[in-house]
């Protein structure tokens, strides 16, 4: 049997996967978890996560036969062909998928981003029952658009008008990043500047300005909801280890750049799945789905703070001012 550290978004995975084919105690639950994924789980790994996913409704514990037994929330509804897992309806499903085909059949070569940016300019200019809202990539459908999902279906010609008047519409952008800069908002647009700039070798100390001023853009245009605090406190983090890494000298930094490159992308799958979670809710008005967010949240946050953790190590140490070194001299010496 492998015995594996254990990573906070791996053990969330595999207790609901236990808990989906019923309820179970702590110990059937750890035995279970070893059985079924062959390796060796602590006890601490097993109670923090049943505890967590308890804390955010997402597991119900009842006592049976004297001991505590966990299942999954019947209320919340996890939908695998969905992004958050979301609920949709049938009907949804099948117009989304319909659409989706027309357009690939009218253009075989569209790309998933172009598809899903007309599927919604679609969906609001006709007012079809179909939930999107904002990702990593923008607007997009909660559908997940996979083969396997498009092959179901047949595709629709009641939407013609509509649909060759919009792959006219964007015929004019020659790229997705060309889409992206005429007409996404600020803050994707600021992910864009930061994608571009990390991908490659940065020029001169120009690129690294624009790169600061980027990462601070963005950091500014999160909302500050109660929710979104933790996802601020997170780019505050990253805004602040990049600061330190931007004085290393220019061959240093060059080292790093990928493992920034790494953690930002992590980052910013937390604030497109919060982008997600905020702007489908006015799809969902009978069904609650904060449990779905603070799920996938939980699973993002630990691959970030892994990677703010790597981050870290490559830091430069940080600098004290003689008039704050004199200080902290004179408390360590009046505290002796």
């Amino acid at each position: 049997m492998k015995i594996r550290g254990y990573k906070r978004n791996e053990i969330y995975h595999d207790v609901i996967s236990v808990l989906e084919q019923g309820a179970y105690n702590r110990f059937q639950i750890k035995a279970q978890i070893e059985n079924k994924f062959h390796i060796k789980a602590s006890w601490e790994a097993v109670n923090s996560a049943l505890e967590t996913l308890e804390s955010i409704n997402y597991v119900k514990k009842e006592i049976k036969s004297g001991r505590d037994t966990y299942s999954l929330n019947q209320i919340i509804k996890i939908n695998e062909k969905t992004i958050l897992g979301l609920p949709i309806t049938e009907q949804q499903e099948a117009l989304c998928c319909s659409l989706a085909n027309r357009f690939k059949e009218l253009n075989p070569a569209i790309n998933n981003t172009f598809l899903q940016k007309m599927l919604v300019n679609i969906i609001e200019k006709k007012n079809l029952d179909i939930p999107y809202g904002l990702y990593l990539f923008g607007p997009c459908c909660v559908l997940k658009l996979t083969p396997e999902c498009l092959s179901k279906y047949h595709s629709t010609t009641d939407y013609d008008k509509e649909i060759k008047e919009t792959l006219a519409e964007f015929n004019k952008y020659p790229d997705t990043d060309s889409l992206m800069e005429d007409v996404y908002t600020i803050p994707y647009i600021n992910r864009l500047s930061i994608y571009k700039l990390l991908s490659k070798p940065l020029k001169d100390k120009t690129s690294l300005s624009l790169l600061h001023l980027a990462i601070k853009q963005l950091l500014w245009s999160i909302p500050k909801e109660k929710d979104s605090e933790p996802i601020i406190k997170y780019a505050e983090i990253f805004y602040s280890l990049f600061s330190r890494l931007a004085k290393l000298p220019e061959d240093k930094f060059e080292d790093v750049r990928m493992d920034i490159f790494a953690c930002f992308k992590s980052l910013w799958e937390l604030i497109g799945t919060y982008q997600m979670y905020k702007t489908t809710k006015r799809f969902y008005e009978n069904y609650d789905t904060k449990s779905n967010y603070n799920l996938a949240y939980l699973q993002l946050s630990a691959i970030l703070d892994a990677s703010l953790f790597e981050l870290s190590s490559s830091c430069p140490p940080l600098e004290i001012s003689p008039e704050m070194k004199a200080l902290r001299d004179s408390l360590v010496k009046k505290s002796q």
